[in-house]
């Protein structure tokens, strides 16, 4: 403003821009949100994964975001720093969910405001006149609409609801798939098609109070150089304050406060370990870090398919027991086993086994699984059992839940085979242990129940000096007795 302005038109001039920024604020949101990291995160993936979802809390900004990109997409609008998928032409682009009133609620909202539209993400000015047309069924509920593209063309918005039939799925080719909540598998697939042909993109936002139904176990349990996924919890929403989420979080049922505040699957009553992970997690720094006075102890559940491994580190005095490493192993070589086991714990660790590290490992040597191992420098300890020399995996069960229960047990933060087999670790109708997807919980069954072979690092490297002695002077005495022989 200049300075020989009078105090009546410094006054007009700021009344002016502060209609200009209300008027942005209300009718332009496209270039006002500022996505978070974890938003920002999921966006880039966008430019290498054709399928994507945000497996997330309530509240964490999951659908909105999903909502800000598409409509990114619709009008061909980038922030400059923009990391993921674009489109250089008009699109045509599906949003769909639960319900008609749930999309008019939700996506609806986000994408064109409420009636007058064009307060949503979609800019007012982007809306072509007369392009809005409106569905037959639920009052207020948009059919589809056309929004003005930057390269001078038309892009295309459709809504659609889960509890459509299949046939109103059924069409031409999408450039743009938004998923909001979770879908049934058989539309889920239906409008990937749609997708496929045009080399377009899906997307999927929920919180999986569901539990890990089929297109959670998608993302989550079925590697894919096409299809990744990113989690949000209530502590990457920023936009939320520690007020709020404590609030909602002291409102959320127990039993659902798992998915509802961090995005885990819900598995009810069925769920094998109700503790909450985050009453579990803690952050390992490496074995460099530890305090020497801990004692290790490595366990393992053999299979012949899939390897179980898990290494802790307990402090006898406190009785906590810390898993900091734990994976598992798909079709690997006994030779392939024994390297990554090295390579996790390179000062030779023990190792507790199940009792089934006894059984014949080598048909042709009729060797025990376990002295297979062993004869590749593992230090084999087992097999491990209860004091009535039994095995019940429910005893084992109780055992480990009675440890995490009372802050008995912590797992590194990062260790992801161990995270989801605990979040699908459940019961059957008639109370049975579901036998699949277990074997790091298993290992690390076996490892509690192997405690009294931990050794402080100092201890076990005493061992192995002895242990390497010994050797050398047998091969000593083995060499003399020849050359006396001689």
């Amino acid at each position: 403003m200049s300075e020989r302005m009078t105090e009546t038109e410094r006054l007009s001039e700021i009344d002016r821009i502060v209609d200009q920024l209300s008027e942005a604020e209300t009718f332009n949101k496209l270039s006002a949100f500022e996505p978070s990291i974890k938003q920002r995160e999921f966006i880039a993936l966008g430019k290498r994964y054709p399928e994507r979802a945000i497996i997330a809390a309530n509240r964490s900004g999951k659908s909105y975001v999903c909502c800000w990109e598409v409509a990114c997409h619709l009008t061909g609008q980038y922030r400059p720093d923009w990391q993921g998928r674009k489109f250089s032409q008009p699109v045509k682009a599906w949003a769909a969910g639960m319900n008609a009133l749930a999309v008019r609620e939700s996506i609806q909202t986000h994408l064109l405001g409420p009636e007058p539209f064009g307060t949503g993400l979609i800019p007012k000015s982007a809306l072509v006149d007369g392009g809005i047309r409106m569905s037959r069924g639920v009052g207020g509920v948009v059919d589809s609409a056309r929004v003005r593209h930057v390269s001078g063309g038309e892009s295309t918005l459709v809504f659609r609801s889960y509890d459509q039939t299949r046939d109103a799925w059924m069409g031409s080719e999408v450039h743009v798939m938004f998923f909001d909540e979770q879908p049934p598998m058989d539309l889920y697939i239906e409008g990937y098609t749609r997708t496929t042909t045009c080399k377009g993109i899906c997307m999927a936002s929920f919180t999986p109070l569901k539990g890990a139904g089929d297109v959670v176990a998608l993302f989550q349990d079925d590697p894919s150089p096409h299809r990744a996924y990113v989690n949000m919890t209530l502590d990457d929403a920023p936009f939320l304050s520690a007020e709020e989420k404590a609030r909602m979080i002291a409102s959320w049922p127990a039993h659902e406060l798992e998915a509802r505040s961090r995005g885990i699957p819900y598995l009810g009553t069925g769920k094998v370990y109700q503790v909450p992970e985050s009453s579990l997690e803690f952050d390992y720094r490496g074995l460099d870090n530890m305090p020497n006075f801990l004692h290790h102890v490595g366990a393992i559940d053999f299979g012949t398919q899939k390897m179980g491994w898990a290494l802790g580190a307990w402090d006898k005095d406190t009785d906590v027991l810390y898993i900091v490493d734990a994976r598992v192993m798909s079709g690997a070589s006994l030779f392939e086993q024994v390297a990554m086991i090295k390579a996790a714990a390179p000062f030779n660790v023990p190792i507790a086994f199940p009792h089934d590290g006894g059984g014949v490992g080598d048909r042709i040597s009729m060797k025990p699984v376990a002295q297979l191992y062993r004869e590749q420098g593992l230090d084999m300890q087992g097999p491990v059992q209860f004091a009535d020399k039994s095995n019940s995996v429910e005893a084992g069960i109780q055992i480990l839940d009675q440890r995490m229960r009372r802050g008995g047990l912590k797992v590194a933060r990062h260790l992801q085979d161990f995270w989801k087999e605990y979040r699908s670790y459940a019961r059957d109708d008639n109370g049975r242990v579901k036998k699949q997807n277990d074997h790091v919980l298993d290992a690390v069954r076996y490892l509690v129940m192997g405690l009294k072979y931990a050794r402080t690092m100092d201890a076990i490297r005493d061992r192995a000096t002895r242990r390497a002695r010994s050797r050398a002077g047998g091969v000593a005495m083995a060499k003399g007795l020849m050359m006396d022989g001689l």
